[in-house]
């Protein structure tokens, strides 16, 4: 699967929801008290989509970076970098992750 997301947005996206989601009910614990790991990773694109982290990223083109990509998400991603453009991977290139 592909995905472009900004990353820092998706994490300001995010808290914003968790604030306005305790705003609307009133919480009497308050917006900061509303803030979990949990509650922040169900507020990022893939928590809306209820896709799970991705166990797996890979860098096609030779850029050895995120680039502001999913940075919540991927903390505990394997990364695997390479220089062969995205169009030309294939199962071979995947055995090396």
């Amino acid at each position: 699967m592909m995905l472009r997301v900004l990353g820092r947005a998706d994490v300001v996206q995010a808290v914003r929801r968790i604030f306005l989601d305790a705003q609307d009910r009133n919480s009497s614990s308050g917006a900061a008290e509303a803030l979990s790991e949990e509650r922040l990773r169900e507020h990022t694109a893939l928590g809306r989509l209820k896709l799970p982290d991705p166990d797996l990223l890979v860098r096609s083109g030779g850029a050895c970076r995120l680039s502001n990509f999913l940075l919540f998400n991927l903390a505990y991603t394997e990364l695997l970098f390479t220089q062969t453009l995205c169009k030309r991977l294939r199962n071979t290139h995947m055995h090396w992750g």
